[in-house]
């Protein structure tokens, strides 16, 4: 007993640490106002909107509508935003930028920095929750340490908050049989699917958990009308304010065409083959080797069906044989990202460890917790219902952000694996959870030596070109693609950001400005040479900073000092 209140206080404390390491991370030693994704840069930007009008409006206002009242240069293009009742307004969910914009309204993109390291705090101490007595150190530290969370913890993205309610809203579920929980549950995880639409992908795996913990058909039905509560508030909430509804989710998610639909964006369905190679290869596993993965899933039915035909050592050699090839695949990737830090997808490829889900019990020792198999037919109902209804790859990111509400789950039911295999009495036995333990090692080592350095590299160099877009004089910056706009947009209520992304409106453009007698002009492009010119404006200057291309425009003669 007194070794289990170790192992919980330990795990709090634990919890705690990581959580500020995550703010450590995020507010000083990464550049807190990068913006990694245009979503966020969107997402500022809109947060700081209803914040400036407290919470009465979702319109975004325009900084250059003094020199462009037609918006022809508006720098926020669809499907980012769409028209409300002759207001702008960013496209994602109204409860995700009500609850970032309380953070948002008081310190700006550190703010939202903020809001995502306490959800983590959050999402960990959920997971402590969850996981077994005994457990609950290891699975902070393999969550916290081990995988791709600290990645969403230090970035102003939604993600962190909404997977926090769905943690919190399964660790409730799995707290006790009081009836209450299960509306607790429920709530949870629909406020989760408000916040990232994603999320309610998890209500099967939900109402499975509550049906085996309290084997009763009114509890799990309890539970459904709690999780649509949040979500039909949600949809009322778009009717309401003349929003056509769920336009984030209908922009990504292809049902039916007359549907999908909207004004800001038509949504062309995948074909199977896309679906696959978006859900299994580059959010799942991380690989794009069709041999690889057949390979390997066929190698672990194999050894799965040789284990339940030969329960013992027999058996289990076959098993501890793919786990040492995971261990090797692994390895590769580790020497890959150590020499050369960088991003690399899937959810696999970042945590080998969890793996261990697939794995039966030991066949000595612990069987492991009741809620293991649900878990894991909540991940594999989860990643079922993306691949049938997705029709977006959701960008470049570290791991699968549409996969990031399963992650916590998994390594919950992975390290309860683990650490029985580790107690089991069988030497071939405990010589697979020390093998698990290897993952884990080397998951760390890959997030420490390798994705965190390439992020880094990333957002320092993205700082640097802010911050001389912030000193320079020029008071108008021109972006030449919409996603360099997106990037630049901490800026966007200090300066007027326009965006020109074809000779046509270059040239419009332009004519514009030396009418206005605008005295200076930045032209900021990721292309070494733009390809663009602001005639009549003359080109003074360009400079490298990090890995953009600043331009310094002015009328004509006048020269840089």
């Amino acid at each position: 007993m007194p070794t289990r209140r170790w192992d919980a206080r330990a795990s709090a404390i634990a919890a705690v640490a990581i959580a500020v390491l995550y703010g450590v991370l995020g507010l000083a030693v990464f550049g807190p106002d990068a913006v990694y994704s245009g979503d966020i840069g969107v997402k500022f930007v809109q947060t700081r909107a209803l914040a400036a009008s407290r919470f009465t409006s979702l319109d975004l206002p325009y900084p250059g509508e003094f020199l462009d009242p037609a918006r022809e240069f508006f720098p926020i293009r669809p499907p980012f935003v769409l028209t409300v009742g002759g207001e702008t307004q960013a496209i994602y969910s109204p409860a995700a930028v009500v609850l970032q914009t309380g953070f948002a309204g008081l310190a700006g993109m550190r703010g939202l920095i903020a809001l995502s390291f306490i959800s983590a705090a959050v999402i960990l101490f959920a997971c402590s929750r969850m996981a077994v007595a005994g457990q609950k150190m290891a699975v902070v530290i393999a969550l916290g340490l081990a995988s791709p969370l600290w990645f969403y913890a230090v970035l102003g993205w939604e993600h962190a908050p909404a997977v926090a309610f769905s943690t919190a809203g399964f660790a409730v579920a799995l707290a006790s049989r009081q009836g209450w929980t299960c509306v607790l549950a429920g709530l949870l995880v629909g406020s989760g699917a408000l916040v990232r639409e994603e999320v309610i992908l998890l209500t099967p795996g939900l109402l499975l958990i509550i049906a085996l913990r309290h084997r009763s058909v009114y509890a799990v039905a309890v539970t459904c009308a709690a999780t649509i509560v949040p979500v039909v508030c949600g949809l009322g909430m778009d009717v309401l304010v003349g929003r056509p509804p769920a336009a984030h989710l209908r922009h990504a998610v292809y049902l039916i065409p007359a549907v999908n639909a909207t004004e800001t964006h038509v949504v062309t369905p995948f074909t199977q083959r896309e679906r696959y190679q978006t859900v299994i290869q580059y959010w799942l596993l991380g690989y794009g080797n069709d041999r690889w993965i057949v390979a390997f899933s066929s190698a672990l039915f194999v050894v799965l069906a040789a284990r339940w035909r030969f329960p013992g050592r027999a058996g289990t050699i076959p098993l501890l044989l793919w786990v040492i090839a995971v261990v090797a695949l692994a390895a590769i990737d580790l020497r890959e990202v150590m020499t050369a830090p960088k991003w690399i997808a899937g959810l696999h490829r970042l945590s080998p460890y969890l793996v261990f889900v697939l794995l039966p019990p030991p066949t000595t020792g612990e069987r492991g917790p009741w809620y293991h198999r649900g878990l894991l037919t909540t991940a594999a109902v989860y990643i079922l219902l993306a691949f049938v209804g997705t029709n977006f790859t959701g960008g470049k990111s570290l791991g699968p952000r549409l996969l990031l509400p399963l992650l916590p789950l998994l390594a919950v039911a992975a390290m309860a694996r683990m650490v029985a295999y580790l107690r089991a009495r069988a030497a071939v036995d405990r010589a697979i959870g020390l093998a698990g333990t290897v993952l884990v090692m080397m998951s760390i080592a890959l997030h420490v030596t390798g994705t965190m350095p390439a992020y880094y590299e990333r957002s320092r160099e993205d700082t640097s070109t802010l911050q001389t877009a912030r000193a320079a004089d020029a008071r108008v910056i021109v972006a030449d693609d919409p996603f360099t706009a997106q990037l630049l947009f901490p800026l966007y209520y200090r300066k007027v950001i326009f965006l020109a992304d074809s000779s046509q409106l270059r040239a419009k453009l332009g004519t514009l400005l030396a009418d206005a007698k605008v005295p200076e002009v930045l032209l900021i492009s990721r292309r070494p040479e733009p390809g663009m010119r602001l005639s009549p404006l003359k080109l003074r200057q360009s400079d490298r900073v990090g890995r953009m291309y600043i331009q310094y425009w002015g009328r004509v003669g006048r020269e840089r000092n």
